[in-house]
């Protein structure tokens, strides 16, 4: 009897692209196979790969600019309604920004300010707002003020916020907030200061309704500053005889102003008939006028004597010039406050305040855009460059009912919404749009951008504040509608590296672009840039508002407005060119034709040029290649794309074409170059046959189990592959020597009675297709059989062990 010796035999597949050995996969048993060194003819393919597509669809949805901004058209005066409206403001509840007192003042009047939650509206990032009066209420007062004094008088500082002042249409609303630079430390006011309620706004004195003439500064915010926003036109003039003690103060605006940018110095000349923003030195006494009219005290006297009623000096005064309501309009308004800090040497800050310059609906200017610049003698404020800080903060309040008017009268729902709070940072951003195609910037009112122009818009962003880092910017993109975008990149800081990002709007309307910190060690800036295509539709295009929010400050920038005229100049590619498949390695190229249409017909061939991108980058065509030819108002050209750039990755590519004649572009044309290829797909991770008893006669191994051998065809209709199979032979332990090696060989069979083709370093062919020039998967070892494809010659001589060996597997294809 003959001893019963075991052999088990494994395989392995080796895949080859261009005689280089891209996949592999070792056979079993832990053992380690080496490849076999092979070259190929060219154009053979040898790679795993899958052939999946996968193919998404995506829809973009375009909402309102601002989300949730909508002007209160319905006059609402509920302050959580109105907060519902209000723009993209920050999130300043728990973030030591504000004090808010219960009592204010020396006479502790109870504070009406509150912040105000957004709960319930969709906004792009948190946020809240302040509270600081509402409709209904009178004689109130409100006031938030810095929780310590933390702006620096002699440092730049920037502040910008929306405001809302309104109450119900056809009454008198009153009295309007005010913004205030302070350093009033008498009884440790400071942070709980507070005038008085109706015309002083919570920070111009009081009347005294006294004898005294200009008692009445000392009853003001002391060592401050204030911009008010008055809405209410206090210019009552006693009568002679006047009860001085029961009359309520109602006199400021009887006093003269000083319009757009005046100054200090400057004799004020213009009468105040409407609502307006002015400031001034409440606590100075040059600030108040007082003017004498017999009164009765009947505490003292039932004789007449002199009485003072207070006019008030407005200084940078703002107001619409036909006296329109421009603050209690029921809608929100936005405010930029910008302090220079004073030159070296000088006691003089400049403030500059900005009021409307964007419209809460469409991001652009809303009205005509005002803007005042002030300058602020510190030496009122009582600072120094040793003690330079003070508080800043909002006061307001309601006052009376006026007389004959509706019981809400002379009150107002007064809200505050920030973007930037003084000491955080210094934000600002800009944007400027060129016209490429022309090489001219675009700014508002532009008639010369023509339809296909190429445009850039590059947004600069700066943190001007030096020592101070604007946090976890979002940039939220918008772009005039009929601009297409082909793409975008961002660089923080000078020397920062660039990168891309998607231009594909998120579901809110925006793109969205994450900047990280803007550090003042690297200087603070960022540029953002997007470039694309003005669509052929002529027609103006409306400004376009981009938000950039960070944790402590958000800034905006508004594209310019422009009109477009529609170019004439066109071009198409023929059918055939539109989409095309070029085997892969095919050394013709790939040939694109069309026709160019032009507006007349003297233009000169040399002056319309074709310009091009291969998969997005620029590619320069040929001089010959690069104008057309013809005459009259349609060319044709022709161009060819060499094998040297029809690579399988990307597959397909694509071809960008678009002419210019030196005034106008065409719109582009695309052309889609497919790569057809055959390559090895899904295959068996190990090869294997059954195992075997030694008989000491030759015998024939069938495989173990079914084999998966996938062949992934996506060549031109007609071209014809095949997959061929070569061996060095199978070798015991793994070890590549002349006494290991298998005595017997792999063989090939494509029917049970073919002659076995003997597999040795000679490729062997096992199989054939012809390619119908659909995407199509072949399995060569499906059809094989037990007794068909790859076998296992075993010689009677073998002797027993474990055998393991590689087969390369080579797939050529021709046209």
């Amino acid at each position: 009897m003959s001893a019963k010796n075991l052999v088990t035999f494994t395989g392995q597949i080796l895949c080859r692209e261009n005689g280089r050995i891209t996949w592999s996969t070792m056979a079993g048993f832990g053992e380690q196979s080496k490849p076999i060194a092979h070259e190929i003819q060219k154009g053979s393919i040898a790679m795993k790969l899958r052939n999946k597509i996968l193919l998404g669809v995506m829809t973009a949805v375009t909402l309102g600019l601002w989300q949730g901004t909508t002007s209160a058209a319905a006059y609402s005066t509920n302050p959580s309604d109105v907060m519902q409206t209000a723009p993209q403001g920050l999130k300043i509840d728990g973030k030591g920004y504000f004090e808010v007192p219960a009592i204010l003042g020396a006479d502790n009047v109870t504070n009406m300010a509150k912040i105000l939650p957004d709960s319930g509206r969709s906004s792009l990032a948190p946020m809240d707002g302040v509270e600081l009066s509402s409709y209904g209420v009178h004689d109130t007062g409100g006031a938030v003020w810095s929780h310590d004094k933390s702006f620096d008088m002699y440092q730049n500082q920037r502040a910008s916020m929306w405001i809302y002042v309104s109450g119900v249409t056809g009454e008198q609303v009153g009295d309007g907030m005010a913004f205030v630079l302070q350093n009033d430390m008498r009884n440790n006011e400071g942070n709980r200061a507070f005038s008085g309620a109706g015309e002083s706004l919570g920070v111009w004195g009081v009347d005294p309704k006294s004898s005294t003439n200009n008692a009445i500064a000392g009853t003001a915010i002391q060592n401050s500053w204030a911009l008010e926003f008055d809405t209410r036109l206090n210019q009552t003039v006693p009568t002679s005889g006047w009860n001085i003690k029961d009359a309520v103060p109602s006199d400021f605006d009887n006093g003269k102003g000083v319009g757009y940018s005046g100054t200090d110095g400057a004799t004020p000349s213009e009468e105040i008939t409407s609502q307006h923003l002015a400031s001034g030195y409440p606590a100075q006494n040059n600030t108040y006028t007082g003017i004498g009219q017999t009164a009765t005290f009947p505490e003292l006297s039932l004789l007449p004597r002199t009485g003072y009623y207070y006019t008030q000096k407005h200084l940078g005064l703002i107001r619409d010039s036909a006296g329109d309501d421009i603050i209690s309009d029921a809608a929100w308004h936005h405010v930029v406050i910008d302090y220079k800090a004073p030159a070296a040497g000088s006691t003089d800050g400049q403030m500059t305040y900005t009021y409307d310059d964007e419209d809460p609906k469409t991001g652009g200017p809303d009205r005509d855009v005002e803007s005042v610049t002030e300058d602020i003698d510190l030496n009122n404020l009582n600072v120094s460059e040793n003690d330079p800080d003070v508080y800043w903060g909002f006061t307001g309040s309601t006052g009376d009912t006026p007389d004959g008017d509706l019981a809400g009268g002379g009150t107002e729902t007064s809200l505050v919404v920030f973007e930037q709070v003084p000491t955080q940072v210094e934000a600002k951003s800009d944007v400027a749009m060129t016209d490429m195609t022309q090489n001219k910037a675009i700014t508002t009112g532009s008639s010369f951008v023509k339809g296909n122009d190429r445009v850039q818009l590059k947004y600069n962003l700066s943190d001007q504040s030096n020592n101070r880092d604007w946090k976890d910017v979002n940039a939220k993109l918008k772009v005039p509608a009929g601009v297409t975008l082909s793409g975008g990149n961002y660089q923080t800081g000078d020397s920062g590296a660039i990168h891309s990002f998607s231009t594909t709007p998120a579901s809110d309307g925006y793109i969205d672009v994450s900047l990280g910190d803007l550090s003042a060690t690297t200087g603070g800036t960022a540029t953002v840039t997007l470039n694309g295509t003005v669509d052929n539709t002529a027609g103006s295009r409306a400004v376009a508002m981009s938000k950039f929010i960070g944790s402590n400050a958000i800034t905006t920038a508004a594209t310019p407005s422009f009109n477009v005229t529609k170019s004439a100049l066109t071009l198409s590619l023929d059918a055939n060119s539109q989409t095309q498949s070029i085997n892969a390695g095919a050394t013709s190229g790939a040939k694109v034709t069309g026709t160019i249409g032009l507006p007349a017909t003297d233009t000169a061939n040399a002056d319309v040029t074709l310009h091009a991108t291969w998969d997005g980058n620029d590619y320069e065509l040929p001089d010959a290649e690069a104008h057309p030819t013809g005459s009259g108002t349609t060319r044709t050209f022709s161009l060819t794309v060499p094998g040297n750039k029809l690579t399988t990755t990307p597959n397909p590519h694509q071809l960008a074409l678009y002419a210019t004649d030196g005034t106008e572009n065409s719109a582009t044309a695309t052309a889609t170059v497919t790569i057809g290829q055959i390559k090895l797909g899904d295959t068996s991770s190990q090869l294997t046959f059954t195992p075997t008893f030694l008989t000491g006669s030759d015998q024939t191994v069938k495989r173990d189990s079914d084999w998966s051998l996938d062949v992934d065809d996506t060549l031109t209709k007609g071209s014809t592959w095949t997959l061929s199979a070569q061996t060095a032979g199978l070798y015991r332990d793994d070890v590549d020597a002349p006494g290991n090696k298998l005595s017997g060989a792999l063989v090939y069979k494509s029917t049970p009675t073919a002659k076995p083709q003997t597999l040795g370093t000679t490729p062997v062919a096992v199989d054939t297709g012809r390619s119908d020039g659909a995407a199509e998967t072949t399995d060569v070892a499906s059809d094989w059989s037990g007794d068909t494809g790859l076998l296992l010659d075993v010689d009677g001589g073998a002797t027993q062990g474990t055998y393991s060996g590689e087969i390369l597997w080579t797939l050529t294809s021709a046209p």
